[in-house]
């Protein structure tokens, strides 16, 4: 006998198809329809539209048929060839509970015995139908009903999502599997109706050939089964058109021509196109025919009857034809798929296992040790916080800044007073520093709203004030009511302090509760609820304890004089000082490249440069003929200077300090006039440090070097400087490197050196001098060396241990004497009592809500539980009870887990063989 390859061939695509379609069956057995989109047939259409004959032509079976609605849940059948006998098993796969809810674990369950005679599965399906539709029931007892029973038995569910498997083998049978669904109907309850359209739905969606019957009786265009199919694959790819009932229609009638316009693809086409099938009818079905009859006579209407006899698409009439390209279309759909399912299968089998761990693991220690074991967690969590540390510095940062957010609204309630008569007389650009303290941070300085009090003021309230006191003496009320005044608000600060940290002290405990304790819902709300009722009780002691300190505070009180007298002086010297203080200089601008005579008067004052052509008085010695030095310099022109000049070309001058030593003026004769011009400025500036070190001559080294510093910053600015920043400079270097010199700081501050003679650092009104004019308790520096002498005559009479500011002392009485030395006191015990209670008030609330919180958060949450009392157990294992949903998601992972490995477990037997 010859070789045939095409038979081999055949052969070879036969064992293939049978292969993927039997893979495909048992992931549906599975339930791997639950997590895969598995490669199916689902037949639809309207109800007596013809689609039960299809499903008897197809499977070879009859199946049950009444009047209305038959078919009331999935049917898979699951067609094979084999060289046994004929046979049908039926089964039902319980995938839904009764509410519609996809069960964690899918069963399918045989449903009677094989089957082998082809009279009894009519009478078998309906059984299985009623068992599925009847789920509190035992199948078993359906199994023995009559017709007649089955008709007159109740039914739970109208419809059921759970699916009817029917199994046929046999020599002759197909290698196809598909479903059939419920006919769609639209005369009926609206949910009844819903429900079944949901259902069609449900089945038709993603890798699923849908196989509509169409009955030639109705318009084309009224076919719901065929607009629902639109709906889930508008392109028609995955629809295929079934024509039924073609022998209804009869020669001439017009609908003959459209519905062959349909078949030949020129109306409503679709990409698989459509079939035409015709079937038994009543009278054909009363003569039982068998399948070979009844596929004769559907072949013999075909070729004898127009106008199919001599359609150009023959081979799409009639049932085999059908189902030879249903068989292809199902094996091609599966191949190409295979692939996708492994890996989706193997995706989803690791996305299952990641939600299991993120899961709560049951719990299996003993409940009270478990519960114990959660508290220590908790404790040890919040102490993290209270503590601080990497990791952990949210709560300290955050209260920080609540405690600095209330020393700063402490400060702004500082009082307010102005040292001038009445606001008509207070200088529009006057300021009045917030603080008196060297690097007090000044950000929010004042309270809006807060009274401002000038001298008038001050002194109405001293003479209402006053009943029998002596003359000279201010009643202590009034100094009492002032303090007062400013604490007003105190109250409203330290709550919102305390507010803020309660707020998030708590939400950081709340955050430790959820990370510790979340999975278990009852002890989570029983924890929550003790927690707030600590916090509660550990607001109320703190409050109490802070309620304390501000009753303290409203006695004014203090053993810490010294400071409290030393900022007194600061504060009365910073008053005077603001009110004898009338101006303020315009900045200017000192470029390296201005002219001389410019950059000499912005640095020194307007009396030089300008109109003025000669240079300044440079060192103050009387002796000597030197010391003005002459010359003029208009455009940089080489100047006629008297004095002596070596023959390097430099000019020297005899000392300033009649001592016989010579200083040099750095200035040469042979120099361009740029070398000329910086050399001017650097004995110029030179001379002004003379005068501050004249006690120590050996410091004029670091004088020298602060010059090099100083002209470097005004070489680095070549658009120019503002002059207030240059003597900021130049004050800067003369306090590092002048402040052991008392005789030169400005009292009562010993830290910081007034910017060319002005009170704290300000710069003072310009005169005639070219210098600053001297104030209330400063000194010209140009007049320093007279200053000492007047201060070394004092002591020789016996006035020892003065100093430059004490010379003030000497000026006329003010009439405002007593008003400031009230401000200068209350303004001073403002800065004592702002100092102690911007750290107590936090220390406070820090140690005893912060703190005390964490000291009593285990043995309070113990003792709220009972852990040591009497049944502490069995509340324990109450509380620990697991949320249904957690248990419920636990659950389904695991049964998708289980499903999932069995999924992973066929492809890879598939693929290896």
């Amino acid at each position: 006998m010859a070789f045939d390859p095409s038979a081999l061939s055949r052969s070879s695509y036969t064992t293939r198809r049978k292969a993927l379609l039997s893979l495909v069956n048992q992931l549906r057995t599975i339930g791997a329809q639950a997590d895969l989109d598995l490669p199916c047939i689902a037949v639809i259409g309207n109800q007596s539209a013809g689609k039960s004959s299809i499903i008897e032509a197809i499977s070879g079976i009859n199946v049950p048929r009444d009047a209305g609605t038959c078919t009331r849940c999935p049917m898979e059948f699951r067609l094979s060839s084999s060289m046994n006998p004929w046979s049908c098993r039926i089964s039902i796969r319980w995938e839904f509970d009764r509410s519609g809810r996809r069960l964690d674990e899918i069963r399918e369950v045989p449903f009677g015995e094989e089957i082998s005679d082809h009279g009894v599965v009519e009478l078998a399906l309906r059984r299985a139908q009623s068992a599925v539709l009847n789920p509190q029931i035992p199948p078993t007892q359906f199994l023995s009903m009559s017709k007649a029973e089955l008709t007159s038995a109740q039914r739970v569910v109208d419809f059921s999502r759970n699916m009817l498997c029917v199994e046929i083998s046999g020599p002759d049978m197909p290698e196809l599997s598909f479903i059939d669904l419920p006919g769609i109907i639209q005369n009926a309850e609206p949910h009844i109706v819903a429900m079944i359209e949901e259902l069609v739905v449900s089945h038709i969606r993603g890798n699923c050939l849908i196989l509509v019957a169409l009955p030639m009786t109705d318009d084309i265009e009224n076919q719901k089964a065929l607009r629902l199919t639109r709906e889930v694959d508008p392109s028609g790819s995955r629809t295929i058109g079934v024509l039924t009932k073609p022998d209804m229609l009869h020669p001439g009638m017009s609908t003959l021509s459209i519905w062959l316009d349909v078949m030949e693809g020129r109306r409503h086409p679709l990409s698989h196109g459509y079939f035409c099938t015709r079937h038994p009818d009543d009278k054909e079905r009363g003569r039982t025919l068998n399948d070979e009859q009844a596929r004769n006579a559907e072949v013999d209407f075909f070729s004898r009857t127009p106008p199919w006899s001599s359609s150009t698409v023959r081979d799409r009439c009639g049932t085999t034809n059908l189902v030879s390209t249903l068989s292809d279309l199902l094996t091609q759909i599966i191949d190409e798929s295979c692939p996708r399912l492994k890996l989706e299968a193997r995706s989803g089998l690791a996305q299952c296992l990641a939600t299991l761990a993120a899961l709560p693991k049951p719990i299996e220690e003993e409940p009270t040790t478990y519960i114990l074991g959660l508290l220590t967690s908790l404790n040890i969590d919040f102490h993290g916080y209270v503590n601080g540390g990497p990791g952990n510095e949210r709560l300290i940062h955050g209260n920080n800044d609540s405690f600095t957010t209330f020393k700063r609204a402490i400060r702004g309630t500082a009082p307010r007073f102005m040292p001038y008569p009445d606001v008509n007389s207070h200088p529009t650009d006057a300021t009045i520093p917030c603080s008196a303290d060297e690097g007090e941070d000044e950000e929010g300085e004042l309270m809006p709203g807060q009274q401002t009090l000038y001298l008038k003021d001050l002194r109405r309230l001293i003479d209402r004030s006053i009943t029998r006191e002596l003359p000279n003496n201010i009643p202590f009320s009034v100094k009492s009511s002032l303090i007062k005044s400013f604490q007003t608000s105190w109250d409203a600060s330290i709550q919102a302090c305390f507010d803020n940290v309660r707020k998030r002290t708590v939400d950081v405990l709340y955050d430790c509760l959820a990370s510790s304790v979340r999975q278990h819902k009852k002890l989570h709300a029983l924890l929550r609820s003790s927690i707030s009722e600590l916090v509660q009780n550990m607001s109320e002691t703190c409050l109490g304890h802070v309620k304390v300190l501000q009753e303290v505070e409203q006695t004014p009180y203090t053993q810490n004089t010294h400071y409290l007298q030393s900022c007194k002086e600061k504060w009365l010297w910073i008053y005077k000082e603001a009110k004898a203080t009338k101006a303020k200089t315009v900045p200017q601008t000192l470029g390296v490249n201005s002219p001389l005579s410019t950059g000499m008067a912005t640095l020194f004052g307007a009396g030089y440069g300008g109109a003025m052509t000669t240079w300044p008085t440079v060192f103050g010695n009387e002796d000597g003929n030197t010391k003005l030095l002459s010359g003029v310099f208009g455009d940089l022109k080489r100047p006629s200077l008297p004095g002596t000049s070596d023959d390097r070309g430099l000019v020297w001058l005899p000392s300033a300090y009649g001592d016989g030593r010579s200083t040099t003026l750095i200035l040469g004769i042979d120099e361009s006039p740029e070398e000329m011009r910086v050399r001017a400025i650097r004995s110029t500036i030179a001379g002004k440090l003379g005068e501050y070190i004249e006690y120590e001559r050996e410091r004029f080294d670091d004088a020298d070097r602060a010059l090099d510093e100083l002209l470097s910053v005004a070489q680095s600015h070549p658009e120019g400087i503002s002059i207030d920043e240059l003597r900021s400079q130049m004050s800067s270097f003369l306090m590092r490197m002048y402040e052991p010199l008392p005789a030169f700081v400005p009292h009562p501050s010993k830290s910081k050196l007034p910017a060319w003679g002005g009170p704290m650092g300000s710069t003072p009104a310009t005169t005639s001098t070219g210098f600053s004019a001297p104030t209330s308790s400063g000194v010209n520096v140009m007049d320093m060396a007279k200053v000492q002498a007047a201060l070394t005559a004092l002591a020789d009479i016996g006035y020892t241990g003065l100093h430059v500011e004490d010379l003030g002392r000497l000026h006329s009485y003010d009439e405002y004497e007593r008003e400031m030395e009230v401000m200068a006191e209350v303004r001073a015990y403002f800065q004592v009592a702002y100092k102690r209670i911007i750290d107590h008030i936090p220390m406070f609330i820090d140690l005893v809500f912060v703190k005390g919180m964490a000291r009593e958060l285990q043995p309070f949450l113990i003792s709220k539980i009972g852990l040591v009392s009497p049944g502490a157990s069995e509340r324990c294992a109450s509380l620990l009870a697991e949320d249904r949903e957690i248990v419920n998601k636990r659950d389904e992972m695991l049964a998708r887990k289980k499903r999932l490995d069995m999924v992973v477990t066929e492809l890879d037997a598939f693929f290896c063989n």
